[in-house]
């Protein structure tokens, strides 16, 4: 989840593709309108690092 959230703020189309769809393979339960306060908190720290 933290790769595709790096690769759509870097504007990575090809790896947003490409890992979003490996996301929802293997983590159909994710896909729902909120995260999970942990899962939210490991993104927010990841986004700002990877510009």
């Amino acid at each position: 989840m933290i790769v595709v959230a790096t690769s759509s703020a870097n504007g990575c189309l090809y790896c947003t593709v490409s890992h979003g769809a490996f996301l929802r393979i293997r983590a159909k339960h994710l896909i729902r309108p909120s995260l999970p306060l942990p899962q939210e908190l490991h993104l927010s720290f990841a986004s700002p690092y990877s510009r």
